[in-house]
């Protein structure tokens, strides 16, 4: 029987380590799914790393070619921290490939396994991927194959959803293979062009070859659920078609009471066989998923906030923090009448603190654009590094790689993040891996920003030759775009505006406070947008700011 994709396996036409495609080179080979083989490779322009899946020669026809274009298009077009993100497609000698983002774990099944999962880990895990699914759905794309094998956990415990082979946009007519079931027989792995699903993940609409919306996944998602809690699939059988019949037919055993309540209410509404009494969105699940995860939040801990035992953080820059924080959320969300109230509790490290520094001129903490996720830098056994703690997540993570590191930044995507750290700017993707350099930079850099147009931003402190700073994201060398004025008047905390080509910055008068000023990366002399204040952030076509304690 056909394996489900295992990283760690060694397919038997593996191409050799060094091989180019295109720009990237071939590591090794890291899995075999059921239409080709993976290999995790370099990225020899951008210096990171990825994954490159090439369809298997004897998929080679025309059919499976547009199955594997498709593949491309539907997953390029998703954008969620929590969907493999697509880099790059092409042809090899005659067969296709797909680039991706590589991840430096294993399979869902990998990470279930590797050690004993407390309920609230789980429900954390799984409540991202649910929102990766819904997110998905709400772009008319269902996925039709959930399960273990195409969910990617990072070593961090990052998951992302993998493998859109079988997507199919929604809405399009979307009938199963009625009157060929026996060619969908194959429990492991997907073969292309004749399957439409994996059979123990399956709903029972799409086992008995029925329209399928949605709600599909949804049923899949369940059986994944419940297999992580349980320890066993839902429906199983001695035979494939066994297998199938209790997936239509079959009831599957009670959760065991060690599961909260209101758990295993939520794994029984998505596995209902009417898939009328299912969810019936995604977005649904991941609200009673999350509501859940609140719950056991609160029981696990004290309702009031965590102080830190030290922090720099004054109520000013408390206080642009949560303007920033405000602003991103408007501006890349848009600005309902009523708009929900997000209340975020950030504690330091486990076994350590928020970073402090000799000055108050770092940035300990700054938000995603997406509003989703938050970057701070934590301080644990007197080493820095780069924390980030995501909005339905109760606990924080450290991205590996950025020890020293400080004043991170976001980039304009929310996938990735900026840090100075060792006399370096550095970069790093948001899911973990290995950081590359952008550019050396002096000691006294720090605040940075990254524009939609692939340029940063960066402040230089020098007395004499500081200002700020501009290079390219890709990476490069950093050239002053604004320099110290002959008056002593220090550029600072550039933040840029929408464009990507416009940006707002402070400039330090005296201690009577700051100019706000509007640069421009064309040229030209700035414009001075508003006389003494703080430093600002902007967001839904406002500069936010701080005066007079207001």
């Amino acid at each position: 029987m056909p394996t489900e994709l295992t990283i760690g396996d060694g397919p038997r036409d593996s191409l050799p380590a060094g091989t180019l495609i295109g720009v990237y080179r071939v590591e090794a080979p890291i899995g075999k799914g059921g239409m080709g083989t993976v290999y995790r490779a370099t990225d020899t322009k951008l210096n990171r790393s990825a994954a490159i899946k090439l369809l298997s020669d004897e998929f080679a026809d025309t059919a499976a070619r547009q199955k594997f274009q498709r593949e491309a298009q539907l997953a390029s077009s998703l954008n969620h921290p929590h969907i493999l993100t697509v880099y790059d497609a092409g042809d090899y000698k005659g067969r296709q490939y797909l680039v991706t983002e590589f991840v430096d774990g294993g399979t869902l099944k990998d990470w279930i396994k590797a050690e004993k999962r407390a309920v609230r880990q789980i429900v954390e895990l799984m409540t991202r991927v649910a929102d990766g699914l819904a997110v998905a759905h709400e772009a008319k794309i269902m996925h039709r194959d959930i399960k273990p094998a195409n969910i990617l956990v990072a070593r961090n415990g990052y998951a992302k959803i993998a493998d859109f082979g079988l997507a199919k946009l929604l809405g399009n007519s979307d009938a199963g293979a009625a009157g060929s079931v026996t060619k969908t027989l194959t429990e492991g792995q997907t073969r292309p062009g004749e399957v439409i699903g994996t059979i123990a993940y399956m709903s029972p609409e799409q086992a008995s070859g029925q329209s399928l919306d949605g709600r599909s996944d949804i049923f899949s998602f369940g059986v994944v659920l419940y297999e992580m809690l349980n320890g066993k699939r839902p429906f199983s059988g001695t035979t494939d078609l066994e297998v199938l019949q209790r997936v239509i037919h079959g009831t599957p055993a009670p959760l065991g009471p060690e599961i909260p309540e209101a758990l295993r209410h939520v794994v029984e509404k998505a596995l209902e066989k009417d898939a009328s009494e299912r969810y019936q969105t995604a977005r649904d699940l991941v609200v009673d998923l999350r509501r859940l995860g609140r719950q056991a939040t609160s029981a696990a801990s004290a309702v009031s906030v965590a102080r830190p035992k030290r922090t720099w953080v004054p109520w000013a820059a408390a206080a642009m923090f949560g303007l920033a924080a405000l602003g991103s959320a408007m501006y890349f969300r848009g600005s309902p009448a009523n708009p929900e109230r997000v209340n975020y509790e950030i504690l330091p490290p486990e076994g350590g603190e928020f970073a402090a520094f000799e000055t108050p001129d770092h940035d300990v903490m700054n938000i995603s654009p997406d509003g989703r996720s938050i970057a701070f830098v934590g301080t644990v056994a007197g080493r820095n590094q780069i924390w980030i703690r995501e909005r339905d997540s109760v606990t924080s993570r450290v991205l590996a790689g950025t020890e020293n590191g400080y004043s991170p930044f976001w980039s304009p995507d929310s996938r990735s993040l900026a840090f100075f750290a060792d006399g370096q700017l550095k970069a790093i993707d948001a899911a973990g891996g290995p950081p590359r350099v952008i550019c050396a930079v002096a000691a006294t850099a720090l605040v940075g920003s990254w524009g939609s147009q692939g340029d940063i931003l960066f402040s230089d402190f020098r007395n004499q030759d500081g200002g700020i700073r501009r290079v390219k994201a890709a990476g490069g060398t950093a050239e002053l775009a604004v320099p110290n004025r002959p008056n002593g008047t220090a550029p600072l905390w550039p933040h840029f505006l929408p464009d990507g080509r416009n940006y707002l910055y402070s400039a330090f008068l005296d201690e009577t406070g700051y100019q706000i000023w509007i640069g421009s990366l064309e040229g030209g002399a700035p414009k001075l947008l508003m006389p003494p204040s703080s430093h600002v952030a902007f967001g839904s076509g406002h500069v936010f700011f701080v005066r007079e304690g207001a």
